[in-house]
């Protein structure tokens, strides 16, 4: 097997890695271009080193939910197909049936049952 060697890193060039990284949040990519090295070898030093490497947008998550969306799930929540609200909320049904359970709402059959017996 012909395995490419990778000379070990110098501690100052792991230092640079951990501050773009943790302290200025650089995507990897950015990482690799800044140090001269390539992204899978800038993936392993960060995996190495216990540094996250999952992109994500420090600020705030795009797929936080936002409280009239919870707001419109509680309404709807058994009124409407799980369909009609992934379309108006724009979310998948994962993410709808996850937030729900968040939520501490019944089950579809849960709430479809709870008001057969409120009938």
């Amino acid at each position: 097997m012909n395995k490419k060697y990778n000379p070990p890193w110098p501690e100052s060039r792991k230092n640079a890695l951990r501050y773009l990284r943790q302290d200025l949040k650089k995507p990897i990519s950015e990482c690799a271009a800044a140090l001269c090295v390539t992204e899978s070898q800038a993936k392993s030093m960060a995996n190495a080193l216990g540094i996250r490497i999952r992109e994500q947008n420090y600020e705030q998550r795009e797929d936080q939910w936002i409280e009239c969306e919870d707001q419109f799930l509680r309404d709807n929540w058994g009124k409407m197909s799980l369909a009609d609200m992934e379309h108006r909320l724009g979310r998948s049904v994962g993410a709808i049936m996850n937030r729900r359970r968040r939520l501490g709402m019944p089950t579809k059959n849960k709430a479809k049952a709870a008001s057969k017996e409120a009938v």
